[in-house]
This record gives structure tokens, C-alpha cells and sequence, in this order.
């Protein structure tokens, strides 16, 4: 997979240096990742993975989701064959959500789903 080069860094760097970047100015870095998160429920794909390092600013200073290697598939997608049906595996600790790292004796594992996908943006800060 290749994507363009995102001289703007991601969106944990850029907050860090662009300290008094304007209230309307990170509500529209929430809403490109919300249309993110929205268009890749609606196929359907998890993220896996979503954090502040995992989100660039392309040239145009608009977010834009990377690193999709923990992404799975929710369903049957033709085309597609390069992501897991699902993948148990949590991306960033600090970023999962509390039933995806929980231990188990048993066979069952709790899989990253949508609610996973919304609650590491719920705590991703812009």
C-alpha cells in the first residue's frame, strides 16, 4: 500500500506544536476523522488501531487515517482479501478499549468492533 507524504506530521505532533490552534480549526480535524471512522464502518472495516500517531495531516492540514495494519473486516467484503475477517489483537494499550485487553481462560475472545473503533476516539484528544 502506498499513500502521499503528510509533511504536517500526525495530528499528536501537530497539536504539540500548534498549541493555540482555534476551537473551529479542531473541530474540523474531529469531523475529517469522524467522516473517516464513518466511511470505514460503512464498508464494513474496524480500525483496530485509532490513536493521535495514527492520524496525518495531509498538505490541505485535514485529517486523514493511516496504518491500517490491525484493521479487520466486520463482514464479507469481495475485493478485499488482504484484511483479516477479525483480528484479536489490541492496537495501542492507552488507546483500547477495557474489554479488548481483558485475559481469558476460555477459548472466546472479544474481538475490536465499532464500539472499539469509537472509544479510542473518544479518548484521542484534538
Amino acid at each position: 500500500m502506498v499513500s502521499p507524504w503528510c509533511e504536517n506530521g500526525s495530528l499528536a505532533a501537530y497539536l504539540q506544536k500548534h498549541e493555540g490552534i482555534t476551537l473551529s480549526d479542531r473541530l474540523l480535524l474531529l469531523q475529517d476523522v469522524t467522516l473517516g471512522l464513518h466511511y470505514l464502518h460503512s464498508i464494513p472495516v474496524v480500525h483496530g488501531d485509532l490513536t493521535p500517531n495514527n492520524v496525518l495531516l495531509n498538505n490541505e492540514k485535514r485529517a486523514v487515517l493511516t496504518d491500517f495494519g490491525l484493521s479487520s473486516m466486520l463482514g464479507d467484503i469481495t475485493g478485499f482479501s488482504y484484511l483479516e475477517r477479525s483480528c484479536a489483537q489490541p492496537g495501542a494499550i492507552r488507546y483500547s478499549a477495557p474489554e479488548l485487553l481483558i485475559l481469558s481462560d476460555s477459548d472466546t475472545t472479544i474481538r475490536p468492533d465499532i464500539r472499539s473503533d469509537v472509544y479510542s476516539f473518544g479518548l484521542s484528544r484534538a
